[in-house]
C-alpha cells in the first residue's frame, strides 16, 4: 500500500501542477492579448505622432516665411521681423554706426529762398483784394 499511496500522492501533485499550468497559460493568453492590443495602440499613436510632427513643421515653416525667405512682398513681414532683418543686414555689413548724420559730417542743407513781400500774379479777374 505504500507504493500505492505513493503514487496516488504523485499523482496529485502532478494533477495540482497541471492546474498551475493550466492557469498560467490562461494568464499568458490574456497578457499576450493585452500585448497585442497595446502593440497596435503605439502603432495608431506612432502615426498620430507622425502626422502632428509633419503638420507642425509645416507650421514652423509658414510661421517662419517673411519676404527674405519667400515670395512675399516686404510689406507682409511684422514690424519685429523687418526690425531683425534689418539688423542682421547691418551685421553682415559689419556697420556698428548709428542711423543719421555721424560725428564729424558737415551736413548739407538747402538754402531758403528770398521774400521780398506780395508778388503779382497775373490774374485779371481778381480785384484788389484777393476776391472775384
Amino acid at each position: 500500500m505504500d507504493a500505492k499511496h505513493r503514487i496516488a500522492d504523485l499523482e496529485a501533485q502532478i494533477a495540482a501542477r497541471d492546474a498551475r499550468i493550466a492557469a498560467r497559460d490562461v494568464r499568458i493568453a490574456e497578457l499576450d492579448a493585452r500585448i497585442a492590443e497595446l502593440d497596435a495602440r503605439i502603432a495608431e499613436q506612432d502615426a498620430r505622432i507622425a502626422e502632428l510632427e509633419k503638420k507642425l513643421a509645416a507650421l514652423l515653416e509658414e510661421l517662419g516665411r517673411n519676404s527674405s525667405n519667400s515670395n512675399l512682398p516686404p510689406s507682409s513681414d511684422s514690424p519685429a521681423a523687418r526690425g531683425e532683418s534689418n539688423a542682421r543686414k547691418r551685421a553682415a555689413k559689419g556697420a556698428t554706426r548709428k542711423r543719421g548724420g555721424q560725428p564729424g559730417h558737415r551736413g548739407t542743407r538747402r538754402e531758403l529762398l528770398h521774400h521780398d513781400g506780395p508778388r503779382e500774379h497775373g490774374f485779371s479777374w481778381l480785384d484788389g483784394d484777393g476776391k472775384p
